[in-house]
């Protein structure tokens, strides 16, 4: 059952992050730990749009954007934070998504 509830803005972002490869994780993840604090929103876009377009990557954007509340904790348990938004957006999604792209 999910612990998080998913705005329904937020799921196509949702939905292009599972889909990425997992090579594109991985450069997208080297991408975020160097972003500089305080740079613009368009920095990403501008990296993701090569990979899933301009809409797709806009999109995206918007899902991060609504991580801010719950990583904004001093107390965040990031492992349990990743559990709990991959098993709400698994109940939102349903038949949608495999349960090997959710856990990938």
């Amino acid at each position: 059952m999910a612990n998080i509830k998913i705005p329904d803005r937020v799921i196509p972002g949702f939905k292009v992050l599972i889909q990425l490869k997992k090579e594109e994780v991985i450069n997208f993840s080297e991408f975020l730990k160097n972003l500089e604090v305080g740079s613009k929103f368009r920095k990403i876009q501008e990296f993701l749009t090569p990979i899933v377009g301009v809409k797709d990557a806009v999109e995206t954007v918007k899902t991060l954007l609504s991580f801010e509340e719950l990583i904004d904790s001093p107390n965040v348990n990031f492992e349990d934070l990743a559990k709990d938004l991959s098993s709400s957006f698994a109940d939102i999604l349903g038949d949608e998504v495999s349960k090997e792209d959710i856990e990938n």
